[in-house]
């Protein structure tokens, strides 16, 4: 098999080159230039989904150059767990420029293959469900994009690729960031809704039973969350749940992926979240807190202050 170091060697002289290609059907043709840049490389390798290896969070162009002289190792780089994810592409992307320039390569673009993407979507609206989650602690609006990002057919092979928090509390990357950051996700969505009717402690099966904490008092929570900030739903989220199961399945720090959205342009974790991989970064994704206490629910616009959240009850 081939390895990351084979990947960049054959990509060096592409990046000095520029193909034209056109292409044509039933009179109407269409030129298309593609140059390359070493980013792409990142990505046509697949090292984005090795969130294990920390060495590999960095501007893409400088983890290129750190592979060609060696600073990161092929063995670093094929110790992660999920290496066995991209060890195919690896294996032919130093195939790639013979094969543009093959006659015998055949270019075809399956339209039913794509229909779900959401690349072309002008807005899209996140609807989760409030309900624990063993591992994470949750599972909330941030986790809902993992339905929809799966590069396996199978989806119990990667769906919840590094979604869990350090048990210790231990500041680290986490993917729900990459994700409510992402162009074409989190900042494509003009409202995030979380589906209270029943609420559960556990992820399966029926709901937990009827909740116990005011203002539900003995009956279905029968409620609807809605947001415009996909960090403040979600923490709003976890209060409640936490607060009306509190042996919750792995609880303990479970908005950590809310600690580095809000602080997404300069986390605890050290972590340069930029999944477009262009180099920009992000900035904070939205406001964190948590109420004052679980009776009089307050956050801090609620107190009197001109930022933070503000939980607005609406019953009817």
């Amino acid at each position: 098999m081939r390895n990351v170091l084979d990947c960049i060697n054959a990509f060096i002289p592409l990046l000095s080159t520029e193909y034209e290609l056109v292409l044509g059907r039933k009179g109407v043709s269409v030129t298309l230039r593609i140059s390359f840049d070493k980013k792409d490389c990142f990505h046509l390798m697949g090292l984005q989904y090795l969130v294990d290896r920390p060495e590999l969070s960095r501007d893409r162009g400088r983890v290129f150059d750190e592979i060609a002289d060696g600073t990161i190792t092929i063995e670093k780089i094929e110790s992660s767990d999920f290496y066995n994810k991209i060890e195919q592409r690896v294996h032919f992307l130093p195939l790639l420029e013979q094969m543009i320039d093959s006659n015998d390569t055949v270019f075809k673009y399956n339209k039913k293959a794509n229909m779900y993407s959401m690349i072309e979507a002008d807005y899209l609206i996140n609807m989760a469900l409030l309900k624990g989650h063993g591992g994470q602690g949750v599972t909330l609006c941030a986790k809902n994009w993992y339905g929809v990002t799966d590069i396996d057919r199978n989806f119990r092979k990667n769906q919840h690729n590094n979604f869990n928090q350090d048990r210790g509390g231990r500041p680290r990357y986490m993917t729900f960031t990459d994700y409510i950051a992402h162009k074409d996700l989190g900042q494509k969505t003009m409202l995030f809704l979380i589906d209270g009717l029943y609420g559960s402690e556990k992820v399966n099966g029926a709901p937990s039973g009827k909740w116990k904490m005011e203002p539900f008092g003995g009956n279905w929570p029968c409620s609807l969350f809605a947001s415009q900030d996909p960090v403040a739903i979600d923490a709003v989220g976890i209060d409640f749940l936490s607060t009306e199961f509190p042996r919750m399945a792995d609880v303990n720090y479970c908005d950590m992926y809310l600690v580095e959205a809000a602080l997404a342009n300069n986390p605890l974790s050290g972590t340069f979240y930029d999944p477009e991989q262009d180099g920009t970064g992000v900035h904070s994704l939205g406001v964190l807190e948590h109420w004052n206490n679980p009776t009089d629910k307050q956050y801090s616009r609620n107190l009197g202050q001109k930022s933070g959240i503000e939980l607005v009850y609406k019953k009817k």
